[in-house]
Parts: structure tokens; sequence; C-alpha cells
């Protein structure tokens, strides 16, 4: 493999995760204009990821309706298929580019730039995909005004209940939230004719236009929210972030000029008193997580053996934490640790930043496998150990569950006879989102912990043990006596946690990742 070879599938892999940066799609467009020997290995390359993620747009055909799930159905197969969107939306961005580096006739016969091809869709394309739905939560649309699957061409929507997120090739976002009705005109313009919306575009979209009946809506490199009152039938404007102008339809006059947190309303194109509005008005992404959260939570509740589900919702008693399971562990103490924002707005987590914060549990019974999975953002890691959740004292049978001050997660079950690990993945990222789980079964006498879905460590215990956690810390570890490392407190936030009396699958912990990540463009690797 030459160096340009090898470079050409470096660059295409960054930009399909979304990690490139300018310079980097500018070397790209430079390689394949003057290596034209390489442009089958590019697009051999696309082909290959193309398929891949056409594999997930069809396993996901088969199991919706109307092209997206309801609320019904299984929590597991909407998480692989949102994960696996930004693939497919890098996939066809991408392809869209390189044709206009490499056959350059297609745009009107001269070179075009890779960032520049992007938002190009001229009208004979109108029938290609313009966008396609990348989240959802309850989504159901009216059967003869659905999307194809997942994709997203010049047609006519009726989203009857729910919430989506569809992202354009140009790299525009728009949140409609039902009952709504919009028309796809192509890449660059919408039509709104029922129903609210958030728009997010990106510099390279300057110009993303949302009609109504009363006007045109210009974005001009922002963020945005537009209603259509569902009493007044006015068109409703709120400016979140730089600048909307509002135009007349028939000459393109200019009504108003509206800026951050500036509104307008619009009845038969004649400007009214603006109402009072609030971003909370609109939909956001990620509100459209933390609503997927909720509607999978009652599955989850229904997984075998779930001896303990803490939301980390703040309830009336501040100093409670809430386990949902009936007949399961006791409600959480806590000590310490304050509320705080989670993964989502609205969702609330607690924080970990005194050496004396913590939550008191206590997890009864014997087990012969256990598994924690919990969801927590770290700050930092001040000590030699910080602790996830630990048993009050490291006796046989015993549980411990922490990080070492270089970010692995380590801990297990303390058995007579020791163990061998090997640690097999990276560590844990500050300052992001992690799902970490430690699955034991002293019935194989291994246990395995997962960093967001992915095996980083594998033990092999050398005696067996029943396992009984009994009266645990969250957050922290103050056993009595003089260890040298027992300070171990966490930094950070934690925003969920559940326990099994079982070792789940790969494939369960995979499906917990999916189902609870905080957004679309989290990667879970760090990049994002």
């Amino acid at each position: 493999m030459t160096n340009d070879h090898k470079a050409i599938l470096e660059l295409t892999n960054s930009v399909l995760n979304g990690t490139a940066a300018k310079s980097d799609l500018a070397t790209l467009s430079k390689l394949l204009r003057e290596n034209p020997g390489l442009q089958d290995v590019y697009l051999s390359f696309l082909d290959t990821h193309a398929a891949l993620a056409w594999m997930f747009r069809g396993a996901e055909s088969q199991n919706t309706s109307h092209g997206v799930s309801s609320s019904g159905g299984s929590w597991v197969s909407r998480g692989n298929f949102v994960a696996a969107i930004p693939w497919f939306v890098g996939v066809l961005s991408l392809m869209v580019a390189v044709l206009a580096v490499m056959r350059p006739q297609i745009f009107g016969g001269r070179p075009l730039d890779v960032v520049q091809a992007v938002p190009v869709v001229s009208a004979a394309e109108s029938e290609q995909v313009l966008a396609v739905l990348v989240n959802q939560a309850g989504a159901k649309f009216k059967d003869s005004n659905s999307p194809d699957g997942v994709k997203i061409g010049a047609s006519d929507y009726e989203l009857q209940s729910g919430v989506v997120h569809v992202r354009f090739l140009n790299g525009t976002d728009m949140v409609v939230a039902a009952p709504a009705k919009f028309s796809v005109v192509n890449d660059m313009n919408v039509r709104l004719d029922a129903g609210n919306i958030r728009a997010i575009s990106p510099p390279q979209a300057k110009g993303f236009t949302v009609s109504t009946i009363d006007a045109r809506y210009v974005d001009l490199g922002t963020e945005f929210g537009l209603r259509i009152d569902p009493e007044t039938k006015s068109s409703d404007l709120l400016v979140f972030d730089g600048q909307v102008n509002v135009e007349e339809h028939q000459s393109g006059r200019v009504l108003s000029e509206v800026f951050e947190g500036g509104t307008s309303r619009l009845l038969g194109g004649v400007e009214q008193d603006a109402p009072t509005l609030s971003p909370e008005d609109f939909p956001s992404p990620s509100s459209i997580g933390f609503a997927r959260w909720n509607e999978h939570r009652p599955a989850m509740m229904k997984s075998p053996g779930l001896i303990a589900l803490f939301p980390f919702q703040e309830g009336e008693n501040r100093k409670v934490l809430q386990n949902l399971v009936p007949n399961g562990a006791p409600n959480g103490i806590i000590h310490g640790a304050r509320w705080a924002s989670g993964r989502w707005l609205g969702k609330d987590a607690l924080l970990f930043d005194r050496d004396a914060d913590y939550v008191q549990l206590e997890i009864p019974g014997e087990h012969e496998e256990f598994t924690i999975a919990t969801w927590l953002n770290l700050d930092r890691l001040d000590y030699q150990y910080s602790v996830i959740m630990n048993s009050d004292h490291a006796d046989r049978g015993d549980v411990h569950f922490q990080f070492t001050r270089q970010g692995f997660p380590r801990g297990g079950v303390f058995v007579e006879g020791g163990f061998s690990d090997q640690w097999i993945g990276p560590r844990v990222e500050l300052k992001e989102w992690t799902h970490l789980a430690s699955v034991i079964s002293m019935r194989t006498k291994k246990q395995s912990i997962y960093i967001n879905g992915t095996q980083v460590r594998s033990v092999q215990y050398h005696g067996s043990e029943t396992i009984t956690p009994g009266s645990c810390r969250l957050g922290n570890w103050l056993p009595t006596g003089q260890d040298a490392w027992a300070s171990r407190p966490l930094r950070g936030r934690i925003d969920e946690l559940a326990i099994w009396n079982r070792a789940l699958s790969h494939d369960e912990v995979q499906q917990l990742v999916e189902a609870g990540r905080p957004s679309l463009i989290w990667k879970g690797d760090g990049s994002d």
C-alpha cells in the first residue's frame, strides 16, 4: 500500500466518522484531483461503507411501520438504527462531494471543492435522498405521507405523533414535533403547513429557508424555532442564535430582520404583536434523547433479574435516590452529593465533587451472577482510585467497581485464590458521558468490564465465591481502618444506575448503550 493509498483511506474514514477538519477535506480533494488512479480505491472504500450502512437500514425497515418505529416494539433495534445513521449520512454526503471533485461535468463542468459540493442538489436530483431521519421518539407518520425507511426525498410528510430529528445533506438539523405537516422541496427549502420545528444550520447551509403560508424564513447561519399556532394559524418565530430574515413570498422583500432572542408573528402575511416564546416551546435534539429514554424505560423494567433501577430523578425528598424496581433493593440515601443536570435537558444527575459525597445503598441477597451498569461523566481523577460503587468493606463476596488514576475501570468480587486479568481496551475519557458495565459470573468464574459497549477488561477468577454486595457506597469508599488508599471519592456526575442478579450478555450491554446514548453525534470514543 502506497503512502497516498493509505492517506486516502485514513482521510475518507475521518470524514465518515465526522472528525475531519477543513484541511483534511482540502487534502482529500487535492489527492483525488491529482491522482486519478486513486479514485477507484476511494469509490471502492465508499461502496463498502455504504453497503454496510444499507444493511442497517434494511434491518430497521423490516421492524418499523411507515418508516419510523412507533412507541411499541423492541427498545433495542431502534438504538442500533440510531447508531448507524451518522455513518449513512456521512456516506451520502461524501459521495456527493467526491462526484463533484472527480466528475465535474455533472455539476456544471467545473471542479468544486469538497466543502462547497455537499449542499448542491439540483432540481433534477429532487427524487434522490435529500435528508435522513437520524433520531425519533414515539414517531408515527401517516401512511400516505411517510419517509421511505429513513430516507427523506422531495415530498409531503405528515407526522401524527412523536418527535423526529431530520438531518439534511448540507448539515442542517431540523427537529419536528407532532402534529405536523411539512414538505421538503430540496435540501435548502422546506414548507411548514402545520406543527412546530427547530432548525439548526451550519455555516455552509446559510440561506436554508422554511416557508409558511405567511412568509419565507431565511436562516443566515443560526438556530431558530418556528411554529404554526394551532388556534390562530399564525406563523410564530423565535431566534435562538444569529439572524433570520422574514421575506415576502412574491417580491422577496424583507419584512423584518430578527436577531438572537427576537420574536415575530405573522397572520395573513401581516405582522402582529409577537407572543412570549421560550426555547422550551420548541423541540430540540436533546429532548428527543430524553423522550426516547423515558419511552424505553418500561421495557427495561421488564428485564429479567433487574433488582435496582435508579433513574436519578429528583423527588420531593432530595435526600432519597429512588429505586423504581418493586420489591427490589431499598432506596438510596444521599449524603452530600448534589442534584445537577444529566445527559439531557430535564434529566437529573448527582454531582460528586467533595471528599465526603456519597450515596448509601443496600444490595441484599446472595448471588451467583451480578451486573452493574451506569452512565457517568467524569470531571477528573484525583486519587489512586475513584469509586463508582463499592461494598463498604473488602471481604470475600464483596463487590468493588472503580477507576484507577489513569482512567481504567477495575474491580470485581473478592474471592479466595485471586484472579488473572487482561486489559483489552481504552480508558474512560474525561468530560464525556460514558456508559460503564461490570458483569460477573461465578458460574464461569469470569468478569467482563465494558466502556460504551466495548469490552475493555477480562478477568478469570481462580476461586469461587457467593456474591454478597450488602452495604455499599456510590461515588465513594469510606471504610474503617488504616488503609493507605481508603479515600476514593468520585469527581463527576452519575445519572443512571442499574443492577441485575444475573450476567448480562455483550449484546445486552450494547443495547443499554444504544438506548441511553446522549445524542446522535455522541460516538462514545471521546471524539465528539
